[in-house]
């Protein structure tokens, strides 16, 4: 994974968290990046992957920021 995504992916996780205290955002953040970029699959290339299909639809969605959660979240 380059650096490119690593900071297009915290940029979303930032600005998704942005109501959140920054303690709380920072402790989030680490563990999606511990337990995502250890993998084989499911890893930090595959959430980036899920945010170019969730950047392409979510204008139809009617929850976007719990879709961006949820992407966030299922493989933890």
């Amino acid at each position: 994974m380059s650096g490119n995504q690593t900071l297009e992916l915290r940029t979303r996780w930032d600005d998704l968290t942005s109501f959140v205290s920054k303690d709380v955002t920072e402790k989030w953040w680490k563990i999606i990046i511990e337990r995502y970029a250890a993998r084989a699959f499911y890893n930090l290339d595959h959430l980036t992957q899920m945010f170019t299909f969730y950047d392409e639809y979510k204008d139809k969605l009617k929850d976007r920021y719990g879709t961006a959660f949820a992407v966030f979240f299922k493989q933890l």
